[in-house]
């Protein structure tokens, strides 16, 4: 709480109540998955490739886990290892299709 009495949240923050507002068929879809992405790694969503390798784009480990247990609340079949294999953009929709 600042000193206006006006709560300021982190980046981190929202993205940890962005999955409590948005609907599943949102956060599970293409754009939804590129814009989960786009934060973790601190771009542009813009600027990521569908075939560069995440961790080229900084793409660590506690992010990898926080973008796996969010698809898993919102109903998809995914795990660390799956996203580790081969972590793309391009990868990580074609595994998160129904």
């Amino acid at each position: 709480i600042s000193f206006d009495h006006i709560k300021h949240l982190s980046t981190q923050s929202l993205m940890r109540l962005w999955p409590l507002s948005a609907p599943s068929e949102y956060i599970l879809s293409d754009k939804g998955i590129l814009l989960a992405i786009a934060e973790q790694v601190g771009r542009h969503p813009m600027e990521i490739h569908p075939e560069i390798d995440l961790r080229n784009y900084g793409l660590d480990q506690s992010a990898v886990n926080y973008l796996v247990e969010l698809w898993r609340a919102n109903g998809a079949s995914l795990s660390v290892e799956e996203l580790r294999r081969t972590p793309t953009l391009q990868h990580i929709m074609q595994l998160l299709k129904p």
